[in-house]
């Protein structure tokens, strides 16, 4: 049995976010588990997370793999699944070590791709999508550029008028 498909105590916190249709899941030793649902963080009905529990609940979700970068970086970046009600959740999941603590930040994947029209963008942006040689360069607003040019950062913006090799 793979390592993400393993039952874990952890999971019956992604499970409340799923029920919840919430879009993100908080763990923080010394706080209780809270979901992002429509924006707000809502603490789950369960007890503050002590560090040894939270060690219990994540050290589990990592493969090898993982617990090397973990201990190596400080932090790990992987997938995680769970079983809901018979269909399998995806989420993105951000282990993170923290004034000693580990915890976790993790985002649900939705389940269904929406078509085009579930996207809300503008119909032109559409046309981009018909395009079978090229490269579609979007770029931000003036506004945004003006804001960009108020702090250090490294954008390179190409423009093209025909085509480039």
């Amino acid at each position: 049995m793979s390592q993400e498909y393993k039952e874990l105590e952890v999971n019956k916190f992604f499970r409340a976010l799923v029920k919840l249709e919430g879009s993100d899941l908080h763990l923080k030793v010394g706080k209780p588990p809270c979901v992002r649902v429509r924006n707000e963080l809502k603490p789950l009905n369960h007890p503050v997370i002590e560090r040894r529990e939270m060690a219990e609940y994540l050290v589990p979700m990592m493969n090898e793999r993982n617990r090397r970068i973990f201990d190596d970086e400080g932090g790990a970046d992987f997938s995680h699944t769970c079983e809901v009600d018979g269909v399998r959740w995806r989420f993105r999941v951000n282990l993170l070590q923290q004034n000693a603590c580990m915890g976790l930040v993790a985002r649900r994947i939705g389940n269904k791709i929406p078509d085009f029209k579930g996207l809300y963008l503008p119909s032109a942006i559409e046309q981009l999508c018909f395009y079978d040689q090229g490269m579609v360069l979007l770029r931000a607003s003036r506004a945004r550029e003006k804001a960009r040019r108020s702090r250090r950062c490294s954008i390179t913006s190409i423009t093209a008028s025909g085509c480039i090799s």
